[in-house]
This record gives C-alpha cells, structure tokens and sequence, in this order.
C-alpha cells in the first residue's frame, strides 16, 4: 500500500522540516535534509594565514582554554619604524582574486568579475535581489603573465533564478579534453532553483578556445556535477599531461516515486561519484568508473568526513573510497524520534586502482567498529582522511604488505549535550582490517605539526586536565610519545609558570628541531610600547628562550604567524634573525581601530628597540586586510608574500605580492624590470632611470597615485622600490623598481 509520495522538490521540504525541528541535547541529527554537496567539493584550503583551516582551528582551541579566564586589559602597546617597500606585482581590484594548482606542480593565479542586474525590491520581495548575468576570469602564470581570459554569460535553465555560487575551480589542466596543448579551466556553478533546492554543474572552458557570436567563450564540456577531487597521475609515455578529475553529485529517486515507508525513502537519498581520465586520442575525457553510495552509508559523521581521496603512490595512482557496510543508523520513520547508532557494522575501506584506460578495485580493508559503551556516548562516528588527508594512507612505514596501505581512521564520539565538537581518537589500521597503532584515544583537539626531513611526523592532541590543558605530541609512525607540557607551562629559570596559546610549530635548527609558541599574554615595556612574546622550546620540549617582538603602542588585540615555512632567518629578509609576521588591532581613536599587519625582528642587543621591516595598513581605495599568505617556492628562489585587500563598498578585492626577501637587491636600485602588459609595441623607452616617450608621460603606484609625469622624459631616481605603472599615449605597462 502507498504511504506517500516524494515531489521533486522532496529532499528540501525535508529540510525545511528538519532545520525547524528543535533537537533535545541527547538525540543525534539525522542526515535527511542536511547533506550539502558543495561541502565536498573540491577546493583549496584558504592559504590565508589568518583565516584558514588551521588558524580557525587555533582560534577555537585558543578561546576554549581562555573561557575561564579573565579578559586582559586593554593592551597599551615604538620599533624602528619600517622603511618604504612597494609590492611587485598588484592583481585587481575583481570580485576575487585566487590562486590555481597548475600543470608541474605550479601556482598559478586568476581574478575573477562578475556582472550582476540588481532587482530592488518589489511585490513579496523586501530585498534588492542579485541576479548574476555574466562572468569573467583572468589567469595568470606564476610570473603574473596573462595566460588568457576567459568570458561567458550565465546561462540560467528552467525554473532557475538566480546562482549563488559561481568559483573557479583552484586547478587547470591540459590535455584533459583532447590533445592540443591549449589551457583548460573549471567554473563550477550552483543555481537556486524557483521553490527551493539547487541545480550544481561544472563547466570547462579551453583557453583562447572558439568563442559565439556575442563574443562569448564557448564551453568546451559541462558536467552535471561538482569536481570533488583531483590529481595529476604520471605523464603519459607521449609526454601529455596526465589528469584524473572526480565528479560527485547527489541523486534522488524519480519524480513521484512511491514509498511504502519514509526509511524506504531515506534509504534511496545518494550521492555519485564518476572518475575521468584525460582524452587519450579521443574528443572529451575518458569515463573510468562510477559509483553510487547510499547517504546513509556515508562515513564520519556523513556530512564532513571525506568519502573519497586520490593519492599518488610509487607512480600509481589510487582512489580510496570508504562508506559503512550497512546504514549507520537503525531504521526510523519519524525524523522526530531519537536516532540510534546500528551495531555491529562495518567501515569498508575500498583502494581502486588508476591502469590504463580503467579504475579497478586493488584491495578492500575491512574494519570492524562499534559505539563506545559509556551511556553519555550517543553515537562513535569513523571516517578516514580526517586528521592530515591524504597522509592518513601510508604504503611505508606501518609494515603493510607491498602495494598496500594502513589507514588511520579517526573515531569521532558525539556526546550528550556537546552539540559543538566530538571526544575524537585515531587509530592505525592494517591493510587486513586489524589495529596495529593506538595514536591517540579522547582528546578534544588536534592540531599537525610541519613535517622535517629525517624526523617522524609529529601531531599535537589537546585535552582536559583538570584546570588546564595538556598537549601531547605524538611521533606518528612509532606511536611513542615525543613530548608533554601543559597551557600553563613552568619555567625554572625564574620559578614561574607562564600561559601559552595553542599556535605553535616545529622549526628546523640545524640538525634538529625546535617548538615555537606564541605565548598568551604580551607584554608592555617602560615606552609603553605592546610587546609579543614568542616563547621556543627544545626538541624535547624544554624552555629554550623568548623572543620579543616591539608592535607599537595602543595595540587591542594581535596574533603572531608561526610556521615551519617562514620561521627561515632568510626567507623575509636576507640575515640571520627570524621575523615574525603580526596581525594587530590598533586603536586610532576613542571609538576606532584598524587592523594592520607587522613584520619585525625581535628586540636583541644589536637592536634593543627591535626593526619592523614592513607595515600594511588599510587603504582608502583598496579597502581593509582580507587575506594574508606567505607563499614559499619550491626552489626557495622565488618566495612571496601575499597581502589582500575588500573594499566593502565595492565589493573588489586586490591582491599585493611581495618579492621575497625583502632586501634582495638586483643592480643598483634603479628600474629592475618591465613588463609588457598588453600592448607590445609603444613609444616608450627605458634608459636607465629615465623614462622617454613622445608627449605627456605619468607614473603612477599600485594603488593609483600618480607619483610623476612630465613631458617627453621622466627621471625616477628618487621612487621607493615597488610596483608602478607607466602611462604614455595609448600604452600602458608595468615597472617594477628594486
């Protein structure tokens, strides 16, 4: 007999029921209505070091230790001041500006302008609506050149109204959709559909490819999908590159489909995924596999734990696919009532196997797993690629059989009345489904440590005792203990105990290592100047020294960049001191502040008030700091740092790079380089520092000022290094002077 019937728009009006729903602390959320493809899409981790991943994860271990505390005083926090350096290179203002995994392990860049109709409001409609109507996207190579632009119109379907997404996705290839050499890019788009819901695709453009008869590029493929995974395997024997993109989308029954019952309907909620490989002779990529999973056989918690993860391995290319042998959950049908962990399941860990023109499965590894026993547990959740992604799949150091990996698989238990994090443990798991490796049992954070070449990789396990916090660092191939302190770390040389924050690295010295560790309260000295604190300790965790860095006066709040990356005495500046990047708040007024961003090296003898080396500060035309990364080369050669700019009236980015180190001179100061951008023949001539071309010449900076001009020669002796742009008649290039 028929229960009921699910419309198209069935899995949204569930939504809407569940988001209304009020859930007691004691119940565990069912996944109907709240599985978001796009949090599996594939996209880099924000590189900003102030807002990504695992700054974010710092900022909550930082304000879960500090909810007892006292709120400090107001900081009263002058160094040398900075002397005047420009950026090298500007991208924007654009809607965004990004960067992209290019062919060869390079990092290429792009900006993005999109074009919208604004529709005020109207009828029902309290607001002004925004109605994407076209979208641009510059790419630049890792020198800043333009690669090509690539324009085209939204193309809305029916009983689509708008898109509330519309991202390139952080990779380009060639050679995926055919032979030629030409570059090949992703715009992945999501339209909200009239009713509720949405329709996601994936479309790919070649670069400098046919365009229409508006002059809009045409689509070369589109995938009625989202990409959620990419690698680039070995280059073919012919020297092509080599591509495997996997697409996942999620599916629901046919329209109208009858259910006997709502677990019936439950059950048919999936998600697909499809790998391509790249065209090899034909004219678009190559179908490999596909493979439909049951949301309810998701793993983790189903809803931000990985389901698939590509790893490349001795020249082999694999797709580690996991999901529960049965749902995770027994059967229920009523979203009102409590949902209960089914036992005895299973976590089937599939390694599918990259040869030829095909993916096959090469082995499944099989895990038992089980809910903890104790009565505040409501369910224990297991995903994989949870604690360092692709890392968590190791063919060599767990003693696995050849060709065959162990996985570390991380058990999150959701407890009662701990809506906002789970009591997590990870495990190391045979490629025969056996334990072999206890890392770490019910700690309430983590946080991965940089690896060093010749050493154990090593992560930080965060948790409770009693009225502080322990950190535990663990050597993750033997399992053994590397080291043990607490938030509230005592120091015998002076008998005391100092507060330490949860951001912290590893930094090569030599030929071992040491632990850099922001430390939670700055100081003030007798200037009233604000001082940070960088405590180091030894490789085994020992108090070395502290490091103290002059921000300035009138300082509220800061937070210092540590990183294995940039703690390199010459990768911002060419001698042998560290320097350490600062995010500060400064009050300006009364009732104002501005964030701003310092580099400084610590106070020392031969410099007692310290040196800042750079300050950025907000922008009258660019806007405020949105986005700071430092971006290390792979030859150390070409290092970077990178600042953003949004300005929230027009909605713009801009992104600055600096040339890396900061003191790296090239010739004697004067015009280091131009670069020809867009008009390759003009009138205008570089001699030296003088500037020559027919008629009016202006120079202007990277933010719009115009610093000189003058009629027929220009002579720029007296310009600060940085990034100018030379107007003469119809041309326009960049100058860059060091």
């Amino acid at each position: 007999m028929k229960i009921f019937t699910i419309p198209n728009s069935k899995r949204f009006l569930l939504a809407a029921i569940a988001c209304g729903m009020s859930y007691s602390a004691s119940a565990i959320q069912p996944i109907t209505g709240n599985f978001d493809l796009t949090n599996y899409r594939y996209r880099n981790d924000s590189r900003s070091i102030f807002s990504g991943t695992r700054h974010a994860r710092i900022n909550k271990i930082n304000s879960m230790m500090q909810a007892n505390e006292d709120a400090p005083a107001r900081l009263n926090t002058s160094s040398k001041a900075a002397e005047a350096v420009s950026p090298a290179v500007q991208l924007g203002p654009s809607n965004y500006v990004g960067d992209l995994d290019a062919p060869g392990g390079e990092l290429w860049f792009y900006t993005s302008n999109l074009t919208y109709e604004e529709i005020p409001p109207h009828d029902d409609i309290a607001y002004t609506d925004r109605i994407l109507r076209e979208y641009e996207f510059t790419i630049y190579d890792a020198q800043f050149n333009v690669v090509g632009v690539v324009k085209d119109k939204m193309d809305y379907r029916e009983n689509e109204v708008r898109s509330p997404m519309c991202e390139l996705a952080p990779v380009v290839t060639r050679n995926f959709f055919n032979d030629s050499d030409d570059i090949e890019i992703f715009v992945g788009l999501a339209a909200n559909i009239s009713g509720g819901g949405n329709n996601y695709r994936t479309i790919a453009y070649s670069i400098g490819g046919a365009k229409d008869e508006q002059g809009y590029d045409e689509p070369i493929y589109t995938f009625e999908s989202l990409i959620g995974d990419v690698i680039e395997g070995p280059r073919a024997a012919d020297g092509k590159d080599n591509f495997y993109i996997t697409f996942a989308e999620d599916i629901d029954a046919p329209a109208d489909t009858d259910f006997d019952t709502f677990w019936e309907y439950v059950c048919s909620q999936k998600v697909k995924f499809e790998i391509y490989g790249s065209a090899r002779g034909e004219d678009a990529p190559r179908r490999l596999f596909e493979k439909e999973i049951r949301l309810l056989t998701l793993p983790g918690d189903q809803q931000n734990s990985p389901f698939i993860v590509s790893k490349s391995h001795n020249g082999n290319v694999y797709f580690i696919q996991a999901e529960y042998d049965e749902p995770f959950y027994n059967e229920y049908n009523d979203i009102t009532e409590d949902i209960t962990m089914r036992p005895d399941n299973k976590l089937i860990v599939n390694f599918y196997q990259a040869e030829g023109s095909s993916v096959t499965l090469a082995h499944t590894t099989t895990i038992d797993i089980a809910k903890d026993p104790e009565d505040e547990v409501l369910a224990s959740y297991y995903g994989i690629g949870k604690m360092r992604y692709r890392e968590d799949f190791d063919f060599d150091n767990y003693g696995t059989p050849e060709g065959k990996a162990a996985i570390i698989v991380t058990k999150e238990n959701y407890m009662v009345g701990n809506d906002d994090a789970y009591i997590t443990s990870f495990y190391v798991y045979g490629a025969d489904g056996s334990r072999i490796l206890t890392l770490f049992e019910n700690c309430e954070s983590t946080l991965t440590l940089s690896d060093i070449e010749g050493q154990e990789p090593q992560m930080i396990f965060i948790t409770t005792g009693g009225y502080n916090y322990e950190f535990t660092g663990i050597n993750l191939h033997s399992g053994k203990r590397a080291f043990w302190f607490t938030n509230d770390f005592y120091i015998e040389e002076i008998d005391d105990t100092e507060l330490l924050l949860a951001n912290i690295d590893r930094i090569p010295v030599g030929d071992t290592y040491k632990y850099a560790v922001e430390m939670r309260y700055p100081t003030v000295d007798d200037n009233d100047n604000d001082i940070m604190r960088i405590m180091w300790l030894d490789s085994k965790a020992n108090y070395d020294h502290i490091d103290y860095v002059n921000m300035g006066k009138n300082v509220l709040y800061a937070t210092c960049h540590i990183s294995r990356k940039t703690l390199d005495p010459t990768f911002y500046h060419s001698d042998d001191n560290y320097e350490y990047l600062i995010l500060v708040k400064r009050s300006i007024s009364e009732s104002a502040s501005n964030e701003e961003l310092i580099l400084g090296q610590a106070i020392s003898e031969e410099k007692p008030e310290g040196e800042t080396l750079l300050t950025v500060v907000p922008d009258a035309t660019l806007g405020s700091l949105s986005h700071i990364i430092p971006m290390p080369s792979a030859d150390n050669e070409s290092n970077r740092l990178l600042i953003g700019f949004y300005n929230s009236n027009t909605l713009k980015y801009t992104s600055q790079f600096y040339d890396l180190p900061l003191d790296s001179i090239n010739g004697s100061g004067g015009i280091n380089e131009v670069i020809f951008d867009g008009v390759k023949e003009s009138n205008i001539v570089v001699d030296g520092n003088i500037i020559e071309a027919e008629g009016f010449i202006e120079i202007y900076t990277a933010t719009g000022y115009r610093a000189l001009c003058g009629f027929n020669t220009v002579d720029t002796t007296n310009l600060s290094t940085g990034l100018y742009i030379i107007k003469a008649g119809n041309a326009a290039h960049k100058l860059i002077i060091r």
